[in-house]
């Protein structure tokens, strides 16, 4: 009788135990937003680099918080620029790189669903690009000493181009990260919520033994 008693509690309170936690990672799940990309690099105006500024990263209707640029250089030294919204419902939306609000640069790419965060190395061209002109080839003038003149030959001149570089789209660089997510479970108050449980659950196990001893 006592036997049967102690594993009907046990195996009650058990289920409650499992139950509590089984709902506990699913509401810390439903919480954790997608893991951020973090960038820096260099941003040009117009081909040159930016003197000063500040950058944001657009993700359909969120925004990054400003990051300033001094002598085209913006780094993770105080502020980093930084890709990071709040659910999982903006992964695959576009990234926008904007300066001082108005002007957006040429490097655009979906947000990705990553296992880790990352620091990404970019390149961002703000304005319009200065336009090259062909170079023309020299030529030389040969003259044939003969009393019929002959026309001059010479080298057609050949245009060439320089492009600018072109910067492609930035490859994480994952990082050592902690669990966060397990972290963020003991410090909050579901898992304060599970110990009492454990707790209640021996309680009600000595007081049933207590009980059917003292009937016997």
């Amino acid at each position: 009788m006592l036997i049967m008693f102690t594993i009907k509690i046990f195996a009650f309170c058990t289920t409650l135990l499992l139950f509590a936690t089984i709902t506990t990672s699913a509401l810390a799940a439903e919480q954790m937003p997608p893991w951020p990309m973090l960038f820096e690099g260099t941003a040009y105006y117009d081909g040159e680099l930016l003197a000063e500024g500040s950058i944001t990263v657009r993700i359909d209707d969120w925004e990054s918080r400003p990051v300033v640029v001094q002598d085209g250089s913006f780094k993770c030294a105080d502020t980093c620029l930084l890709a990071g919204p709040p659910s999982y419902d903006y992964v695959g939306k576009p990234v926008s790189f904007h300066l001082n609000s108005s002007r957006i640069a040429q490097l655009t790419f979906p947000f990705p669903l990553q296992g880790t965060p990352s620091i990404s190395p970019i390149d961002l061209y703000f304005g319009d690009l200065p336009l090259v002109l062909p170079t023309p080839t020299p030529f030389t003038l040969m003259l044939v000493p003969t009393p019929t003149p002959l026309p001059a030959s010479g080298m057609t001149p050949t245009p060439t181009t320089e492009s600018l570089p072109v910067s492609a789209s930035p490859t994480p660089i994952p990082i050592t990260t902690t669990d966060s997510a397990n972290t963020a479970f003991y410090n909050s108050i579901f898992f304060y919520i599970v110990i009492a449980g454990a707790f209640v659950i021996l309680l009600l196990t000595v007081y049933g033994i207590i009980r059917v001893r003292s009937n016997t």
